[in-house]
């Protein structure tokens, strides 16, 4: 087992939704949304109320991914994509996201 296969499992344990994870959906313009396992972080804002968040999500969960077309559900909120970027090692996206002034 290589060190890519190590970290790939150990992925299993972060993702995991009754440990450290939480269910949302990830959607990609019109089609079907796809329910993801992720972790959800709160980015810091100097009004105190949370419209950024990061996702950190397995890049195999999600088979494409746009600033323009996708968007994810969290908790009733859509959060619209800034920005994403993959780990050196092309298992993870770090995920930075904005609330939706959309309706669900």
């Amino acid at each position: 087992m290589n060190f890519k296969d190590v970290l790939d499992s150990d992925l299993d344990t972060l993702l995991d939704t009754d440990e450290f994870a939480q269910s949302i959906e990830y959607r990609y313009g019109t089609e079907t949304p796809l329910n993801v396992n992720a972790q959800v972080f709160d980015e810091a804002s100097d009004i105190g109320d949370s419209v950024m968040r990061i996702i950190i999500v397995r890049m195999s969960d999600i088979p494409t991914i746009s600033t323009r077309l996708s968007s994810f559900l969290i908790n009733g909120e859509v959060y619209g994509v800034i920005s994403y970027t993959a780990d050196e090692h092309n298992l993870l996206y770090t995920i930075l996201t904005q609330r939706s002034m959309r309706n669900v």
